[in-house]
């Protein structure tokens, strides 16, 4: 994988080095550290270089912007075509209060892969996927496949079925009669599960019931690292709120988060 870390001046500098490097020496096969605030970042650029200790078979290189971080990232993910971009949180949290959240903005927002490097962290064991249901998730496995193999992570396939639209119908359907039935979310679960479960990837399916955004944080606090996996996105209003939805996760997950590339499914 083609790894874009930013490791110039952040809050969360030390977290972001602790937590990329073991991930870095089993899946990067190249590795750039880039820092906005010009030249005199470049010292910090370094240190980061020798912490990271990559083999020499994992080139990295240094680059420094003379603008802000999320510009300098912004044009870094552009430029090398990076199938991964690792960011902590930019800004103290006086700052993020004033000015909002720099970071998330940029993990919602990058057209690549964004892991945002927060709450608890330590090695990748367990991995949640949040599946939206839709096909995207099926990308989002499929993605996966390249972090949890080379780590021998295992990883927990979570659909959250909203109570609020089954208010008025049926009562909801258990969670193994669903995953069993004949919904294309459903098929698109079992695919994703036998997709990674053929690659020898230890493979659990959950499906809840209920507030989406609590029964994925609630799942995260059992898990090393969250992917958030994509939805069916048909409409402006659609896009509004999955992107509230991820807004919500990305504040509230107590561990790092994956923000897959968006997929847009017709």
């Amino acid at each position: 994988m083609r790894i874009v870390i930013y490791a110039g001046p952040a809050p969360s500098y030390g977290a972001v080095i602790a937590f990329s490097a073991p991930l870095l020496h089993q899946v990067a096969r190249a590795v750039t550290l880039v820092s906005g605030g010009g030249a005199g970042n470049e010292a910090l650029l370094r240190t980061a270089q020798a912490e990271l200790d990559l083999p020499p078979t994992i080139p990295s290189i240094l680059r420094i912007h003379a603008g802000d971080a999320v510009g300098a990232l912004t044009w870094e993910a552009g430029l090398h075509a990076a199938d991964l971009v690792i960011i902590g949180r930019l800004q103290p949290s006086l700052q993020r209060i004033i000015l909002g959240r720099r970071s998330k903005r940029l993990a919602q927002r990058l057209d690549v892969a964004v892991l945002r490097v927060q709450g608890r962290i330590g090695p990748i064991r367990r991995i949640l996927l949040a599946s939206g249901g839709d096909a995207g998730t099926i990308a989002h496995a499929r993605y996966l496949l390249r972090i949890a193999k080379p780590l021998g992570a295992s990883i927990t396939l979570l659909h959250a079925i909203s109570a609020q639209p089954l208010i008025f119908e049926n009562a909801p359907p258990h969670a193994d009669e669903f995953l069993n039935g004949p919904s294309p979310e459903a098929a698109v679960l079992r695919e994703a599960a036998a997709l990674l479960r053929a690659q020898e990837v230890e493979t659990e399916v959950v499906v809840q019931i209920g507030s989406v955004v609590d029964a994925v944080v609630d799942a995260a606090r059992e898990h090393d690292l969250l992917m958030i996996g994509a939805h069916r996105i048909s409409s402006r209003l659609d896009r509004i709120l999955l992107e509230d939805l991820a807004g919500d996760i990305l504040d509230l997950s107590p561990i790092p988060v994956l923000v897959g590339k968006r997929e847009e499914v017709a």
